[in-house]
């Protein structure tokens, strides 16, 4: 049998007293600055005892390994279940606002002495506001994380519904409610990022029917909500209601931790001493810019160049037209109809 030097030639001298057996059991520590030395408990294939090969951390490029606790995989399900619970709950505040006005379209019609179609412009801008919103939102979650877009959009989306229920004339009513809408619509857009975050494939489907079935029902039950407070207690109520809904999600929103990879990553890093991930292409502001520029024209330029898109985009609009025509009637059934 040939020696170990015949296995395994090396191109330099080495003694051969410096060398082991190879093993297939490793062990890895860390260096002060940040690498991991890789070492073989009962020896190595072809590296010295007092010499370790340094591998570069993957602490501030990717997970530390597959059971990484700072892995939104590797949660708990309980806790990724009450992740996306609060996520939808938030969901469900925001598209509440949509139709819980419109039970009290018609004594908006007659406090401000407006036709009760115009009065239903409050129900209007407000969902224009939520497919806004998103478009210009939803960039930032992927450059700060999702927990910015969430604890800054409440707030305000929550100060133009105060400002909603305050209003004293017509005009500024619908100035609030597009602004209400326009920053309380990136939380539907980053909550489905938020559920990708933490539920692997084989658990996907679980994850984002949990999620998508409260922002449905917040349109569903707005008009019966709206109705009984606009009856009891009037329109303004109807802004109460969200302005209410919105102070407790956010209460729960503050125990919600980051779940974007890139964004735990960089705030470990920044614990761990090291420099932010080095990432290809724009870095700051022109990041920004960069992706703005591809969230608002990418999405125009495949809706007219891609007939899947057109297609799914036109039954998606009708369906909607046809949900939020019955809150516009639901007014006038329900109240003049039945009384």
């Amino acid at each position: 049998m040939g020696s170990i030097g015949d296995i395994y030639p090396t191109t330099h001298s080495t003694d051969s007293a410096n060398l082991e057996k190879p093993s297939a059991s490793t062990t890895s520590s860390r260096n002060d600055d940040g690498t991991f030395l890789q070492r073989s408990e009962t020896g190595t294939s072809s590296l010295h005892d007092a010499e370790a090969t340094p591998v570069q951390t993957p602490g501030a490029l990717e997970w530390d390994g597959p059971d990484d606790p700072d892995n939104p995989f590797n949660w708990s399900h309980a806790k990724r279940g009450l992740i996306t619970l609060t996520v939808g709950l938030v969901g469900f505040t925001v598209t509440l606002g949509s139709s819980v006005y419109t039970p009290a379209s018609s004594e908006v019609a007659q406090k401000f002495n407006v036709s009760k179609t115009a009065a239903l412009l409050g129900l209007t801008l407000y969902t224009i506001g939520l497919g806004f919103g998103p478009v210009l939102a939803a960039p930032i979650s992927e450059i700060y994380g999702r927990n910015v877009v969430y604890k800054t959009s409440i707030p305000v989306a929550a100060l133009f519904t105060l400002g909603a229920g305050f209003s004293n004339n017509f005009a500024s009513l619908l100035v609030c409610r597009f602004f209400a809408g326009f920053f309380a619509g990136p939380v539907l857009a980053v909550g489905a990022g938020t559920n990708a975050d933490m539920w692997p494939e084989r658990y996907a489907t679980i994850g984002v029917t949990a999620f998508v079935l409260w922002p449905f029902a917040g349109p569903a039950l707005g008009p019966f909500i709206g109705g009984f407070v606009a009856q009891y207690k009037g329109w303004r109520w109807t802004q109460w209601v969200i302005l209410f809904a919105s102070a407790g999600v956010y209460l729960m929103l503050l125990f919600v931790p980051e779940t974007y990879k890139k964004a735990i990553l960089k705030k470990r890093a920044k614990n761990r001493g090291l420099g932010p991930p080095k990432t290809a292409g724009p870095q700051g502001a022109a990041a920004i810019k960069f992706l703005l520029t591809v969230t608002l024209l990418r999405p125009v330029h495949m809706l007219f160049t891609e007939p899947i898109v057109t297609c799914i985009s036109l039954y998606v609009a009708f369906a909607f037209a046809v949900l939020f025509a019955f809150f516009a009637a639901f007014p006038i059934v329900f109240g003049g109809v039945y009384g």
